[in-house]
């Protein structure tokens, strides 16, 4: 079996379904079990891909070097299976589709116009205030099969951005025969902490809203044989009790960054960043409202508790909760970049996922 090493993880590829020896049973079951818990690459970042029309803004002012960091990020992700992106305002999307064309689908209405050599980035970026997408962009490696797209816009946002939550559900055949994988990706307020919960009951009512309509659907959706991630810039501090324990709660969600904080501690190699949004990155903000912190998560979903009328103060347990396929992270990364060739001012985070059995 072929691999590769991507972050110091070995990511076995699978044969072609032409060389599997089938008249040796025993190799076919073994194959069927590798094949069931292959091991995937999933990738978020807040990419701060800023129209430089905001670029003004002192929350925006270390916003330099975008054309070339596109094409670093579009390049940076191309080795991943699965990713969700955040702050892409369409003016560097012909970017990543040349980058990622050959090797991934991305979401419809994803890519950008392009007239000759031109790319256009003030019409992408118009479109994708139109369309509502709030700078979240989906792509996924070509084997894998888009079943399902949404989106949510939040009704309150101080930016005005059209910021919200999107979703994908993906078919993961080709690494994990007969399940599915479900991608909720968002963006929340930076500093208006009545907004953040105003948008995490809207995100858990999406979810909800979500799961009934593919439930509704005629087969093809079974929720425990459907993982469920839930990531983003959730601009709430892992080291904030109270508003980090409300976001789980909310959410309902496992923090995989600390299971695999958990794991070092207990023995286990491997040094985790403390920051996905560090004031050592050259392009991080110097202003008061700034400091080094976790605020970037990929959250797994093990459960939604309701569908939408859940009170998070109230009492734990609900009869009406559905399980989801649980998830595995054989490992986390917080991917950092030399000084003064990040990426972006939040660092990337990349998670190795499987189903859990």
């Amino acid at each position: 079996m072929a691999s590769r090493i991507v972050a110091n993880y070995c990511v076995s590829q699978p044969f072609p379904a032409v060389c599997i020896p089938f008249k040796c049973p025993a190799f076919a079951r073994g194959y069927a079990i590798q094949a069931q818990n292959r091991p995937i690459q999933f990738v978020s970042l807040n990419c701060y891909l800023v129209p430089k029309l905001f670029t003004f803004k002192i929350a925006n002012a270390t916003c330099r070097r975008q054309d070339e960091r596109a094409l670093r990020i579009a390049r940076f992700v191309r080795g991943k299976d699965v990713i969700a992106l955040q702050e892409m305002w369409g003016g560097h999307v012909n970017d990543f589709t040349s980058a990622l064309l050959g090797t991934h689908n991305l979401v419809p209405g994803a890519r950008g116009v392009t007239f000759g050599e031109l790319r256009l980035k003030l019409v992408n970026t118009v479109r994708s205030w139109l369309a509502a997408a709030g700078g979240l962009w989906f792509a996924f490696r070509k084997p894998l099969r888009l079943l399902h797209s949404g989106k949510h816009t939040f009704t309150i946002s101080e930016s005005r951005s059209r910021k919200g939550v999107g979703c994908v559900l993906l078919d993961m055949e080709p690494y994990w025969p007969g399940r599915q994988l479900l991608v909720f990706n968002t963006h929340l307020d930076p500093t208006d902490l009545p907004n953040r919960r105003a948008q995490l009951a809207e995100i858990q009512d999406f979810i909800g809203k979500t799961v009934r309509e593919l439930l509704g659907r005629r087969g093809g959706f079974e929720p425990a044989k459907c993982g469920v991630v839930c990531t983003g810039d959730f601009n709430t501090a892992a080291d904030w009790p109270d508003q980090y324990a409300y976001l789980l709660r909310v959410l309902g969600a496992r923090d995989l960054y600390a299971e695999q904080a958990a794991r070092q501690a207990a023995g286990a190699p491997g040094s985790l960043a403390p920051h996905t949004y560090d004031m050592a990155n050259s392009l991080a903000t110097k202003i008061a409202t700034k400091q080094s912190r976790r605020i970037d998560y990929i959250f797994a979903l093990d459960h939604v508790s309701d569908f939408g009328d859940w009170n998070p103060d109230g009492p734990v347990g609900d009869a009406r909760r559905i399980e989801f396929m649980r998830l595995a992270c054989d490992q986390f990364v917080v991917e950092r970049q030399p000084f003064g060739e990040e990426f972006s001012d939040h660092w990337p985070q990349t998670a190795v996922l499987r189903p859990a059995e």
